[in-house]
């Protein structure tokens, strides 16, 4: 059972780096490089490219766009080059990162285009064109044959949230809280946490479990039970759309069946 990103272990400055898959390939289009960011809002990790000079206090020398969404401009890119260039088996068994190593130039952000600039060979990857360079003074991959011109505007970072309404509702219905939504998120991480010990055989049984973390065992099997959540129900807790007062204490002791524990909760099961 794979752990809720973000949860139990807050993540170092490093991981932005290790996880960019564009990193030291996409550009504003002032031809600054965009660094990999996070932040962490309500326990929820969230990745973004940001413009290089905006990170040195130099907002007016940014481009377009100053942010981005990493995770959603990684897929666009990657879609994108897949449906350009995957004709044979051995291009198609390649892993995003193997196909942006070896077949990538470069990207750049506009604001109303994506421009995925492709290399004809891992060679001309690297090559440079000593005309235009970054702001660091280091030269930008030269111009190749292949550029796929995506005519989308880049999604802002900030959207609505369409808060999932109970089918009771009454009135305004307000977002949960930051802080109870961590909670909750957290103890679903916890919960899938300790049924992998179980299941593994770190802890033989619950009693021993229970004695390991100073729980009491009724502690231990609520918990393991948010290890059995719908993924649409913690989907929607990790993006914030759930209503106020559906925390861990309200997830907790429901019936097994997912249409059921929708039910439970008084809100309309995703189609």
């Amino acid at each position: 059972i794979s752990p809720i990103p973000g949860m139990l272990n807050r993540p170092d400055t490093r991981r932005s780096t290790t996880e960019a898959l564009l990193l030291g390939k996409i550009f504003d289009d002032r031809a600054n490089k965009m660094s990999p960011s996070h932040a962490l809002k309500g326990g929820v990790r969230y990745r973004y490219y940001v413009s290089s000079v905006v990170v040195q206090g130099r907002q007016g020398a940014a481009g377009s766009v100053k942010r981005l969404s990493a995770a959603e401009t990684e897929k666009l890119v990657v879609d994108a080059f897949r449906q350009h260039i995957c004709t044979d088996r051995k291009t198609l068994k390649l892993t995003d990162k193997e196909l942006v190593e070896t077949g990538l130039r470069r990207v750049v952000i506009r604001s109303h285009e994506t421009e995925v600039g492709l290399a004809d060979d891992p060679e001309s990857a690297v090559a440079a064109d000593p005309g235009l360079r970054d702001d660091d003074g280091a030269t930008i991959p030269e111009q190749a044959a292949a550029t796929i011109r995506i005519a989308l505007t880049p999604q802002p970072h900030r959207r609505r949230r369409e808060i999932i309404l109970p089918e009771q509702a009454k009135g305004p219905v307000q977002p949960i809280r930051g802080d109870e939504r961590f909670r909750l998120l957290r103890a679903i991480a916890q919960g899938r946490n300790w049924l992998d010990d179980l299941i593994d055989g770190a802890c033989p049984d619950i009693t021993d479990l229970a004695k390991r973390e100073g729980k009491t065992e009724r502690t231990i099997r609520m918990m393991n039970s948010l290890a059995f959540l719908d993924p649409a129900l913690v989907k929607a807790a990790a993006e914030g759309r759930l209503s106020r007062g559906y925390g861990v204490s309200r997830m907790t002791d429901l019936p097994m069946a997912w249409p059921h524990r929708w039910r439970a909760l008084g809100l309309p099961q995703p189609a």
